[in-house]
């Protein structure tokens, strides 16, 4: 029903603007993220108001996001937009990104609750609605703008930062997966700085290794810490490397 809304809007653009544009009303109204899909048609870029149309989709999209923000007490040193992993809640990252990050006490922090959705197969163009729903969580922050994540959250937050180099000054991954994306690591040289994060024994640990090496072959600046345990995370065990992990990524080129 959704590609019927989105094919009704590329058929009726060229002569029928009004009707294209009804299309694309109802289309935002069933799926919020749908709006990414537009990109990729000719006709919808071209078509009259689309502007306008995007920017109320992106707007109620915002709005819907559930998210948990606690600024600082002072002006912001930056974001660190955190997302946790499946069957989660913000609350216990809040408390400990808090605690045990230096420096955060200055820093903006931003966590979705909830797991981001998936993309909904091939109508956003190739871009995951986790991706959408990030690039409206990063824009207006205070910068710099930092990506990070446990587990899904962490798999999350990789994929879309090298999609989107240009949003964030990093991105921290523990105990996340990594895609083989060369072509778009490449375009995170100089641009992103990586650093992950893995228990020693934690089936993600291979993984982990062959992510660096991509990394490193793309000119990426990357750093792979370890901790003693498994892929479930107690922050009492990852917490130094953690640290160590946040101040190289702060530290810039």
């Amino acid at each position: 029903e959704l590609h019927a809304l989105l094919r009704c809007a590329e058929r009726a653009a060229p002569s029928e603007p009004e009707l294209a544009r009804g299309c694309l009303r109802e289309l935002f109204a069933r799926e919020g993220y749908a709006f990414g899909a537009l990109e990729r048609s000719a006709a919808l870029r071209a078509l009259p108001g689309r502007a306008e149309l995007v920017r109320r989709a992106r707007a109620r999209a915002r709005e819907s996001l559930e998210v948990l923000v606690d600024p600082p007490a002072g002006e912001p040193a930056g974001t660190l937009i955190w997302l946790h992993g499946a069957f989660d809640r913000p609350e216990p990252h809040q408390t400990w990104l808090r605690r045990d990050l230096p420096g955060a006490a200055r820093f903006k922090l931003v966590l979705p609750r909830g797991a981001l959705r998936k993309a909904f197969e091939g109508l956003e163009a190739g871009l995951p609605a986790a991706e959408l729903a990030l690039d409206l969580l990063s824009e207006g922050q205070p910068g710099p703008v930092y990506l990070g994540g446990v587990s899904l959250g962490a798999e999350a937050a990789y994929a879309v930062a090298i999609r989107r180099p240009e949003r964030f000054a990093g991105v921290l991954s523990l105990e996340g997966s990594y895609s083989p994306d060369l072509g778009r690591l490449a375009r995170a040289r100089g641009a992103l700085r990586v650093a992950l994060l893995h228990g020693r024994s934690s089936w993600s640990a291979d993984d982990a290794r062959a992510a660096l090496r991509r990394l490193e072959r793309a000119g990426v600046p990357a750093r792979l810490g370890w901790y003693t345990g498994g892929h479930h995370v107690r922050a009492s065990a990852v917490r130094e490397e953690l640290r160590a992990a946040w101040g190289w990524l702060r530290a810039g080129p």
